[in-house]
C-alpha cells in the first residue's frame, strides 16, 4: 500500500473496520477476533475511557505480538493534548509475556478525529547478563489522524512498515513511528 493511499485512508473518519484492514495491509499476520474482547479499566484511568476493548493482535517476526486496542474516550479528554495519560492507560497492556507492545485508537462520540498510539516495553540482558529495560517515549509514537488532520507523516511511517512485510519487528515499529 502507497503512502498516497494511507493518507487517503487515514483522513478519514475513524471506522473500525476500515482500520483494522489498513492495519492488515500494513503490518504482518493480523489476528482478528471474530467479537472485540472488554477490556477491564484501570481504576486510575476509567475516568478517561467509557470503554476499551482488545480488537485483536498482530504477530512480528521474532514472536513478539502486538494487542490491537480501542478505547472509546470521554467528551472531557482532549486528543489533541492527552498524548501521555491515552498512552498509560493502554501501556499497562504490555506484559512482555502474551503483548509486547500495543496499536491502540482513541476515538470521541461524535468526533471526526482520533489519535493512534504505539507503546511497547521491552527487557533484554546486556553483556553483563544484567535486564536492560527499553520502553516507548510516551510524547512521541502518537498521531492525530481523521478529517482535521494531513495525515501525511503517519502515511509515509506506516507506508515504511508495509515494506518491511513478514519481516517486521518491533524496532521497525519503534524506528518508523519516531521520526
Amino acid at each position: 500500500m502507497t503512502a498516497a493511499e494511507l493518507q487517503h485512508r487515514l483522513a478519514q473518519p475513524y471506522d473500525r473496520a476500515r482500520w483494522l484492514d489498513t492495519l492488515a495491509k500494513v503490518l504482518p499476520r493480523p489476528e482478528i477476533f471474530a467479537a472485540p474482547q472488554k477490556v477491564s479499566p484501570d481504576d486510575t484511568r476509567a475516568k478517561w475511557a467509557e470503554s476499551t476493548v482488545q480488537l485483536g493482535q498482530i504477530q512480528l517476526a521474532s514472536e513478539r505480538r502486538l494487542a490491537v486496542l480501542e478505547a472509546n474516550v470521554g467528551d472531557r479528554v482532549d486528543l489533541v493534548r492527552n498524548r501521555v495519560g491515552l498512552r498509560q492507560l493502554v501501556a499497562r497492556y504490555i506484559d512482555q509475556a502474551e503483548h509486547h507492545g500495543v496499536l491502540a485508537i482513541f476515538h470521541q462520540r461524535g468526533a471526526e478525529d482520533y489519535r493512534f498510539t504505539f507503546a511497547a516495553r521491552e527487557a533484554l540482558p546486556d553483556k553483563g547478563g544484567q535486564l536492560v529495560r527499553s520502553e516507548t517515549v510516551p510524547r512521541r509514537y502518537t498521531y492525530l489522524l481523521g478529517p482535521g488532520e494531513s495525515c501525511r507523516t503517519p502515511a509515509e511511517r506506516f507506508a515504511e512498515l508495509a515494506a518491511c512485510g513478514k519481516d517486521a519487528q518491533i524496532k521497525e515499529l519503534v524506528e518508523a513511528t519516531a521520526r
